[in-house]
């Protein structure tokens, strides 16, 4: 496989100095999901920008993975999650480190892998994490608790940081602490304090508080009645000086000792702050924006239409100085690829591109017209061999089998494997009942994402073609058929894969490949109970990243996925599905 890596060599523009402190961004590709397989949906950047660590699902076997790599793309690791669980990652300063929770454990991963730091025990679960530039400790709050804690990198007993004993919310004793942030420094923690108690009655009132070396400030609300309102902690700079949040849809932000509050408007990305809180990095409607806090000025980095990212930008982090950012790219197809982008004041401060990034870079004048002249770009093609274990068994193309509940929609991917040779081109022809299901779509699979791809959808039958310049091959997805679900709970489908014909890609060759037919069947909703794949056996991953997809409106709810029947998805569900798949529960073991 042959990834085309572009340097740019000679660059002719005309830098504008209205836009400071630089003019011309370059933004890199450096980890594509389609291609590695990897649907990250976590990322966090270490504070100097020479790292990135991220948490996904590795498509080919459906668990989740941890990993990091360097910012130009290079030395890529990722392990398998402990219990098949992970969330909340936080980085150090110069990312030699990171931590994240599984369960009710707290990991660290670095270049020795995965090591435990604590275990909280399983009768409470971690609700956030923090860490400052030294990665000497990692902070933590549990759910109902009322404090945050912190444990050494190496683990060993834990301290009390924050006691919610020793402050009040508007005069009141609080509940117990929910989001919170640590400086660089160490020295300032917001945190946000979710209720505060009356007698025996808990009242839900969200307000900002900073710690500063032992002492305690109420940053927001400062008495006024409950609006019904929550406040959301997003950032705390680096310097501990100005902390970042949301109130009623609108982004905020606040010195630590309570003064110069101010609104900087409404934006619908989460954002971060450099190390003085001056910038904040944000997506808002596939756009990616630096917010000059101070003037409330923007600089609109690259609209998507511009530079054709083509998804949904999200997970933004901003280095300390402010010259590196990273964020996430979503596409149609769930596929998430990370970015860094690097920022200059001069064109000829531009770094080459490393070689192990997978596609070309893009460049833009920050805030300007985004016209490129690029005179000249050399590319540097990089050779990676793929290396498939294939056993003597089945070689061809399978339409899998999948069980879901009326009402529901599912993706059912068509699996090529045990193919040694490179299949240049395919025509094929699928059949599916109609009373059962109904086809909506035909997309790429992991393997094609590079062919020239058609589909046409006439009834009950499919048609599929495909071409590929260089051949694919191997074990993974050729396409994936989306179909809602039609049918009354008890009926079934065949999925039957009628015709195939593929020739090989060096000398057109006619290749004869098996066949595998599939079975679809209507099931009843508590039968599907959290299975956003489909597919039975235990839960994964991947059925709570359908769920969080859900809960953000990207996919339509369906109560399938209701895991504990309030009426609606949302991240709890994902949260109890992530126990069930550490707990290796079967579909439909929910107690």
């Amino acid at each position: 496989m042959i990834f085309a890596v572009f340097a740019s060599s000679t660059v002719s523009a005309v830098v504008s100095d209205d836009f400071k402190p630089y003019s011309i961004a370059v933004y890199d590709k450096i980890l594509d999901g389609s291609s590695t397989d990897i649907e990250v949906f976590h990322t966090a950047m270490s504070s100097d920008g020479s790292m990135i660590y991220f948490i996904g699902v590795d498509k080919s076997t459906e668990h989740m993975v941890v990993g990091y790599l360097n910012s130009d793309g290079s030395g890529m690791r990722k392990y398998d999650a402990p219990d098949d669980s992970a969330v909340g990652i936080v980085v150090n300063g110069d990312g030699s480190m990171a931590f994240f929770i599984s369960g009710s454990n707290i990991y660290k991963i670095g270049s020795t892998g995965l090591s435990e730091v604590a275990d909280i025990g399983s009768e409470n679960y971690i609700w956030s994490l923090g860490t400052a530039d030294s990665g000497d400790y990692v902070y933590y709050s549990i759910s109902g608790k009322k404090g945050i804690w912190k444990t050494g990198h190496n683990g060993g007993g834990s301290q009390t940081v924050v006691n919610s004993d020793n402050f009040k919310v508007d005069g009141y004793d609080t509940s117990f602490i929910h989001d919170f942030a640590v400086s660089s420094n160490g020295q300032t923690v917001a945190f946000l304090s979710s209720g505060y108690v009356i007698g025996d009655t808990v009242y839900d009132k969200s307000e900002v508080f900073s710690w500063v070396n032992g002492n305690y400030d109420q940053l927001t609300s400062k008495g006024t009645a409950n609006d019904g309102y929550s406040k959301v902690l997003l950032d705390v700079s680096g310097d501990g000086k100005n902390i970042l949040y949301i109130y009623k849809g609108n982004h905020f932000i606040v010195s630590s000792t309570g003064s110069n509050g101010k609104e900087l408007g409404s934006y619908s990305g989460w954002g971060q702050l450099d190390n003085t809180g001056q910038k904040m990095f944000v997506s808002d409607s596939e756009k990616g924006i630096i917010v000059d806090t101070t003037s409330n000025e923007e600089l609109l980095l690259f609209p998507v239409e511009k530079l054709n990212f083509g998804g949904d930008i999200g997970n933004t982090f901003i280095s300390a100085d402010g010259k590196t950012i990273s964020f996430t790219v979503t596409d149609d197809q769930y596929d998430s690829s990370v970015y860094v982008g690097h920022f200059y004041e001069n064109v000829d401060d531009i770094a080459p591109v490393s070689s192990s990034v997978l596609q070309s870079s893009k460049m833009a004048y920050s805030g300007i017209s985004l016209e490129e002249e690029v005179a000249e770009v050399e590319p540097l093609e990089v050779e990676t061999e793929m290396i498939t274990d294939v056993g003597a068994g089945f070689c061809g193309l399978m339409f899998e089998s999948r069980s879901k509940p009326a009402g529901s929609s599912v993706q059912i991917p068509l699996t090529l494997s045990g193919v040694k040779e490179g299949i240049g081109n395919m025509d094929l022809e699928l059949t599916y009942n109609t009373d059962v299901l109904e086809c909506i779509e035909v997309i790429k699979g992991g393997l094609t994402d590079d062919s020239l791809f058609e589909s046409n959808i006439m009834g009950g039958e499919i048609r599929v073609s495909l071409a590929d310049m260089e051949g694919f091959s191997g074990e993974g997805s050729v396409a994936y058929v989306k179909f809602n679900v039609i049918g009354e709970e008890g009926s079934i489908s065949e999925l039957m894969i009628s015709s195939i014909t593929a020739n090989n890609a060096d000398d057109l060759s006619e290749m004869g490949l098996d066949k595998k037919n599939g079975v679809f069947e209507v099931i009843s909703v508590d039968d599907g109970m959290g299975d956003a794949a489909g597919d039975g056996g235990e839960y994964s991953a991947y059925d709570a990243l359908y769920s969080l997809l859900m809960s953000v409106g990207k996919i339509d709810e369906h109560e399938s996925m209701d895991v504990n029947g309030d009426g609606k998805v949302t991240s709890i569900d994902a949260r109890m599905i992530l126990k069930l798949a550490s707990e290796k529960k079967p579909v439909g073991d929910i107690e």
